[in-house]
């Protein structure tokens, strides 16, 4: 991840590709499922496999939104900001349940406007394009806030791919326990 006016952040560069191996570990997993259920939902009120995937899109598309609007404007990260993003990004580590943001729920919140492979071609090509924006940061501007998160204020580049990485294993937790609400064999997929 580099642009002229940049040097490579090879930390942030493992870090994504780390992300995408998780994404696409996901993905091969529910690929093996059948269709229908992908689509069920193993308790009321509760998501299905498929509105998971869905969710998980519709927030990287977000956070790529929020970043590209903040773009060029100076958010210097302050020591509250990396201290709420360690405590956010703890919480999303761990397979507690954990409420939508309010100021979010609108855009993340799944809409199932798709099938898997519709979904996956749409993650794969969001998270191009959010790839190539971290890249064309300059060295200075990944330490600035550059998206900012609803519940822990402004995330740096290296915070953003943090949260991108627990924020989806966050998720592979509850595809574990819809898995087994459905009464599925656990798979070749450790996450």
């Amino acid at each position: 991840m580099a642009n002229q006016n940049s040097t490579v952040d090879a930390v942030l560069e493992r870090r994504w590709q780390r992300v995408l191996r998780r994404r696409d570990g996901l993905l091969a997993e529910l690929e093996r499922w059948p269709t229908e259920k992908l689509r069920e939902r193993p308790a009321v009120g509760s998501w299905s496999a498929l509105e998971v995937v869905d969710h998980l899109v519709r927030s990287n598309r977000e956070i790529l939104r929020m970043a590209e609007t903040a773009r060029g404007a100076q958010r210097a990260m302050r020591p509250k900001d990396r201290v709420r993003a360690w405590m956010v990004l703890g919480v999303m580590w761990l397979p507690t349940r954990v409420a939508m943001p309010k100021p979010v729920e609108s855009a993340v919140k799944p809409q199932l406007t798709g099938d898997l492979p519709a979904l996956r071609g749409e993650w794969e090509r969001v998270d191009a394009t959010l790839h190539d924006f971290i890249a064309g940061l300059t060295d200075a501007e990944r330490r600035l806030g550059v998206a900012r998160h609803p519940v822990s204020g402004w995330l740096d580049a290296r915070a953003g791919v943090r949260f991108l990485e627990s924020h989806l294993a966050h998720h592979c937790y509850q595809i574990q326990r819809i898995r087994k609400a459905l009464g599925k064999r656990r798979p070749e997929y450790q996450g």
